[in-house]
């Protein structure tokens, strides 16, 4: 069994992607359960997939912006 954390401090839960990806970083404990490299390479992953989203338009922003023209 894994050791509960002794924080009990509730944290909120990152808003975007890119601070999912700092917290995770910086989670010892996960770093030490998935391994440092396994974290480092999805970390790497997932900054490449949000930057495919952000070179994205939305139908929600074309929608609100494309009207305003």
């Amino acid at each position: 069994a894994l050791p509960i954390s002794e924080d009990t401090e509730k944290k909120p839960l990152p808003k975007t992607l890119p601070a999912a990806l700092n917290a995770l970083s910086r989670d010892s404990f996960l770093c030490e359960v998935c391994g440092d490299s396994y974290v480092k390479a999805y970390i790497q992953e997932k900054e490449r997939e949000w930057d495919r989203y952000s070179r994205e338009v939305t139908d929600w922003e074309l929608n609100e912006y494309l009207r305003r023209i």
